[in-house]
């Protein structure tokens, strides 16, 4: 929808994202060390009325 959405207000709102991450994560068990890199997830207005649509949708058929 980024794509399609002409430039204005509208599409600075629902294409704003928060990016939160974690990382990175460092275990060290004295045998084996892991280092885990940042983890990181998109969330943005769009996706989240996205998933409403699709709980109601899924709601509805079942």
């Amino acid at each position: 929808m980024r794509r399609f959405l002409p430039q204005g207000p509208a599409k600075e709102i629902f294409t704003w994202a928060v990016t939160p991450t974690i990382g990175p994560v460092h275990i060290d068990l004295l045998v084996v060390s892991i280092t885990l890199g940042p983890i990181g997830l998109d969330v943005s207005l769009m996706a989240l009325v996205g998933v409403v649509i699709a709980y109601f949708f899924a709601r509805s058929i079942f």
